[in-house]
C-alpha cells in the first residue's frame, strides 16, 4: 500500500526563561517540555504493547495450528489402534509417524534412529561402550554364537571362548529372533553389573557371570613403512569418535620414537563423526589461529581457528576414497588448504551438511541438518567432495593397494 506523502509543516522555535514551546504553523498547540517527553514515553509504551500483542497472536496462532496437526495424528494413531483388522504394534506405528516426518524433510543425511540403532550409533561416537567385548553371529541353527573376544574384556576376564553358544542370560533363553533385546539389555546396563549366562561349548553346558565394564573400541590404527632409507609412518583413522584424538596422539608419540621421516594419514572408508575431534587433529599440524573450516546457516558464516600450537612438523600425505566423507572431509580439505598435502586416491563422498542428533525420551533418536560447512578457503564441498592430487584408482580384483604404494612413493621422496 502506497503511503501518503506528509505535508511539511514548518517549526518555529520560541524560547523565553520559563520554558520552551514548540509552536507548529497552522496548530493552537503548544507543549512544554515535559509534556513532549510524557507522550513519547505514552508512545513507547503502547508501540511496545503492541509488538508484543502481535508478537503473542503470531505465536499462538503457530502454537494452535501445531496443535492441530498433532491432535490429526493422535485422531489416526488411536483409530488404527482400535479399529484396524490385524494386531498392531503400536512401537512399530510410532516409529512409522516419525520416519513420515524425517523423510517429508527431503533431507538426504535425516534420520530415525530406533533405541537399538541409536545406541550403537551412539557408541561408535562415543568410541566406547558398555559391554562383554564380543562379536557375535546367528549360525544355522538360530542360534546365537560368539565369533570374536576383545583382549583383556569382561568377556575375556569371565572366561568365555570364540564358538560359545549363548543359550540364555538371567532367566530368558535367546536366539537369532530376540537376541537384539539381549544386547540392548547388556549395552544400557551400568557398569559393575553382572549377567549370569547359560552357554554350551561342545558337548558341555556351563554357567558363566560376566562383570560389565566399558570396551574401548579402536578407531586408529598405525604400522610403519621402510622405502629405501626412509621411514614412513602410517596412521588409519577409521571414524572421529571423541577419543580418537588420544588415540591419533598416542599413536603419533610412538612413530615419533621410531624416527619417521614422514607420515600417511589414511581416511579411506571414514565417514565422519564429531567435527570437533576432526579439528583437535588438524590443529596439531596447523600454527595457532588458523582457519580449519566455516559454518554457514545460509545467512551468516563462522570461522572455526585453530586455538593450540602447532604439535606435529613431518610431512604429510593423505589417501582418501568414493566413502570418505563429512568431518574426514573436513579434515582432508583443511589440510589441503593450509599445508597443500599430497592428497592420494579418487573424489570423496562429498557430504558438506552438519546434523543435529536429538535424543528422544524412549532412547531413539532424530537427526537432521541444521547447518553447512565450507572449507578454510570458503569453498562447498556438499555434492562436489574433495579431489585428490593424485587420482589412483583400485582395482577390485587385486591384493595390491595402488593407493597406499603411490601415498609410499610420494611420502619417501619428502
Amino acid at each position: 500500500m502506497a503511503r501518503k506523502k506528509k505535508e511539511q509543516k514548518e517549526e518555529v522555535v520560541i524560547e523565553d526563561k520559563k520554558k520552551t514551546e514548540v509552536v507548529v504553523e497552522k496548530s493552537k498547540y503548544s507543549f512544554d517540555v515535559w509534556e513532549v517527553v510524557a507522550i513519547s514515553l505514552i508512545a513507547i509504551v503502547f508501540g511496545l504493547l503492541l509488538g508484543s500483542f502481535i508478537v503473542y497472536n503470531k505465536y499462538h496462532s503457530d502454537k494452535g495450528k501445531r496443535k492441530d496437526n498433532l491432535d490429526e495424528l493422535r485422531e489416526v494413531y488411536n483409530s488404527i489402534l482400535d479399529d484396524y483388522y490385524k494386531e498392531v504394534d503400536e512401537d512399530a506405528l510410532l516409529d512409522g509417524a516419525i520416519n513420515g516426518m524425517i523423510q517429508a524433510l527431503d533431507d538426504p543425511y535425516a534420520l530415525y534412529l530406533n533405541q537399538n540403532e541409536a545406541l550403537s550409533f551412539n557408541e561408535q561416537l562415543q568410541g566406547s561402550y558398555n559391554g562383554l567385548g564380543v562379536t557375535i553371529g546367528i549360525n544355522t541353527n538360530n542360534q546365537i554364537i560368539i565369533k570374536s573376544i576383545k583382549e583383556d574384556s569382561p568377556a575375556d576376564k569371565a572366561g568365555f571362548k570364540v564358538g560359545d553358544i549363548i543359550l540364555e542370560m538371567g532367566d530368558k533363553s535367546f536366539d537369532g529372533d530376540n537376541y537384539e533385546e539381549m544386547i540392548y539389555d547388556i549395552r544400557t546396563g551400568g557398569r559393575g553389573e553382572e549377567r549370569i549366562f547359560e552357554i554350551r561349548r561342545g558337548d558341555e553346558q556351563l554357567s558363566i557371570t560376566a562383570t560389565l565394564d566399558t570396551v574401548e573400541l579402536e578407531s586408529v590404527l598405525s604400522t610403519i613403512y621402510e622405502v629405501d632409507d626412509k621411514k614412513v609412518g602410517l596412521i588409519l583413522i577409521g571414524n572421529f569418535a571423541s577419543n580418537t584424538y588420544a588415540q591419533f596422539l598416542e599413536s603419533y608419540k610412538k612413530l615419533e620414537e621410531k624416527g619417521i621421516d614422514s607420515l600417511i594419514i589414511d581416511l579411506r572408508y571414514n565417514g565422519g563423526g564429531y567435527l570437533s575431534s576432526a579439528k583437535q587433529i588438524a590443529s596439531l599440524f596447523l600454527e595457532k589461529g588458523s582457519v580449519v573450516f566455516k559454518n554457514t546457516d545460509g545467512k551468516n558464516i563462522e570461522t572455526i581457528k585453530t586455538d593450540s600450537d602447532k604439535v606435529i612438523d613431518v610431512p604429510v600425505v593423505l589417501i582418501i576414497n568414493e566413502y570418505t566423507a563429512s568431518s574426514a572431509e573436513v579434515f582432508a580439505s583443511c589440510l589441503a588448504d593450509n599445508l597443500k598435502v599430497d592428497i592420494v586416491g579418487v573424489k570423496s563422498y562429498g557430504k558438506g551438511t552438519v546434523q543435529k542428533l536429538m535424543p528422544l525420551s524412549n532412547g531413539a533418536y532424530v537427526k537432521y541438518s541444521v547447518t553447512e560447512w565450507l572449507t578454510a578457503d570458503g569453498n562447498k564441498i556438499d555434492g562436489i567432495g574433495v579431489s585428490p592430487t593424485k587420482e589412483v584408482l583400485l582395482d577390485t580384483e587385486s591384493n595390491f593397494d595402488a593407493q597406499l604404494d603411490a601415498a609410499l612413493q610420494i611420502a619417501k621422496s619428502k
